[in-house]
């Protein structure tokens, strides 16, 4: 589950992910947010599905449009 600030204003989020380090990224399999509309402007929470036991992950929100626009922090993490 990543949690986040919502990107008000903000056209499309997508929320990528990185097994080599942040040299490519590619879409997550996003299966919840904690908004109806998918992941958006309003989301706050995603569930992604399809991380493989071992590996280790890099994530990042990619916003276009409204005051966050670009790429945020990466977050590092090891699937259990």
């Amino acid at each position: 589950m990543f949690a986040f600030s919502p990107a008000t204003g903000a056209s499309s989020v997508t929320l990528k992910l990185s097994t080599d380090g942040g040299t490519t990224w590619y879409p997550a399999n996003v299966v919840w947010t904690d908004n109806s509309g998918g992941l958006n402007s309003e989301s706050r929470m995603a569930q992604i599905d399809g991380l493989v036991a071992g590996t280790q992950y890099k994530a990042k929100l990619v916003v276009v449009g409204g005051s966050k626009e670009g790429d945020s922090n990466t977050e590092m993490f090891t699937e259990e």
